[in-house]
């Protein structure tokens, strides 16, 4: 068997740290110094000992309009840390850039016969990550993005950005209350919203999940960058087969109007405040 390339022409996808201050680090990286915010994943900690968490990319300029892999630094911020020794020691990591899935599966193939243990392959939003541990016990990331950043994505990051803040600020211990703020700054910037809404970028990785609150009862109507599926009543919404894990536990992602009664592996539920 052999290496899957000869020589790297992607470079590093991502550069992971983790934060305390999303306030001061974004004032910082995009203010101070200029990065952009160009994406975000923003979850439920689904694994053992994993917790919510924000994952932003701050993208360093070399994105021309089309190219795939910008360099990133990528903020985490964990939702309920009180201090950096709480952080999760992966959320520091580097992440190289695959050219393609099947470059993806080679390099797993590859480390594998090397004696290297994937630790887990993850689906998200954009890309496909495999992870290991080198040597030193520094995590590896490599990913595979399914496409160009476009947008929507930047759209819905900063929107996610500003709610971060917010939900920082009030020392949140979940991710549910970013949620509830990023639908409250959409309704206030594209107009109103029903009592009860989940809310879902419009691109196709979310389009499955807008269907299964649709088929739950619930009623899609497109606004910019989002599409709302709202409800006068409860939204009980089973998770689709097609929907990966990572994307799942982010279904909140687009925010949140109502309470967040159940997230779950099985289903979503969202209900009328009292």
């Amino acid at each position: 068997m052999q290496r899957p390339i000869d020589k790297y022409s992607l470079g590093i996808h991502h550069l992971a740290q983790p934060t305390m201050d999303p306030a001061a680090t974004l004032d910082f990286y995009v203010e101070t110094m200029g990065a952009r915010i160009t994406h975000c994943i923003a979850s439920k900690g689904w694994r053992e000992g994993h917790l919510d968490y924000i994952h932003m990319f701050l993208d360093l300029g070399k994105d021309d309009g089309g190219r795939t892999y910008p360099d990133n630094i990528a903020m985490f911020y964990y939702f309920g840390a009180k201090d950096p020794s709480e952080w999760p020691k992966y959320g520091t990591h580097h992440s190289f850039g695959a050219n393609s899935i099947e470059e993806l599966d080679a390099w797993e193939a590859w480390l594998t016969e090397k004696g290297h243990r994937i630790v887990w392959r993850a689906q998200y939003e954009i890309m496909t990550s495999l992870y290991v541990w080198d040597p030193n016990g520094r995590f590896l990331e490599i990913a595979a993005q399914h496409r160009p950043l476009n947008d929507v994505d930047a759209d819905d990051a900063q929107l996610t950005a500003q709610a971060l803040v917010l939900a920082a600020g009030e020392k949140a211990e979940k991710i549910d209350r970013m949620w509830e703020h990023k639908a409250r700054l959409i309704e206030e910037r594209d107009g109103e919203i029903a009592d009860v809404a989940l809310i879902c970028p419009n691109v196709d990785e979310f389009a499955p999940l807008v269907a299964a609150a649709v088929a739950a009862g619930g009623e899609a109507r497109s606004r910019g960058s989002f599409t709302l599926v709202e409800s006068d009543g409860e939204l009980r919404i089973a998770r689709p087969t097609e929907v990966p894990e990572a994307v799942w536990w982010g279904a909140g992602t687009g925010g949140v109007k109502g309470r967040l009664a159940a997230l779950d592996e099985r289903e979503l539920v969202i209900l009328p405040r009292t």
